[in-house]
């Protein structure tokens, strides 16, 4: 089954029909994708094109503000450990000074507790500047830091 992502949503889990409509209406993918629900409040994916899985996997999302787990389906996947490797989380910095608000910044910060996945188009054009917002892979194991420290040549902020 490849080119197949299996997904679960954290706090809740939709009707199936619903997670179709999000799909098509959020994923903007080239070809097409099949969605089934699975036991266990799980979702599977099945997607006719690669680059579509890579577009998924690349992103963080949410349905009714409830984050959405995804890996790729493999022989013997169990859920129980598979999902909880790792898990998408919105980092948000409040009152961050302009002088920080730069993806590489943001993408240093993400990968000292996870991977970085990136920002959304709100922070990116900077059109909303009351905080910082963007999401990580978070690795699950690890703890995840209280504050951080940001040092330049005009000071620092934590």
């Amino acid at each position: 089954m490849a080119n197949t992502l299996v997904g679960k949503f954290f706090s809740l889990r939709p009707m199936v029909e619903m997670v179709r409509k999000w799909v098509k209406d959020k994923w903007k993918l080239k070809g097409s994708v099949s969605v089934s629900a699975m036991p266990g409040a799980l979702f599977l994916f099945r997607f006719i094109a690669e680059e579509d899985v890579a577009l998924v996997l690349s992103g963080c999302w949410s349905y009714d503000r409830n984050i959405l787990s995804l890996c790729r389906w493999k022989v013997g996947f169990d859920p129980t450990t598979d999902l909880q490797k790792t898990a998408p989380l919105w980092v948000r910095l409040s009152g961050l000074s302009l002088e920080y608000w730069d993806e590489c910044i943001f993408k240093w910060i993400g990968n000292s507790f996870g991977y970085f996945v990136g920002v959304d188009d709100i922070i990116r054009s900077k059109s909303r500047l009351v905080y910082a917002r963007f999401c990580v892979q978070a690795i699950m194991s690890m703890n995840l830091p209280n504050f951080i420290t940001l040092k330049s040549r005009l000071g620092s902020w934590t």
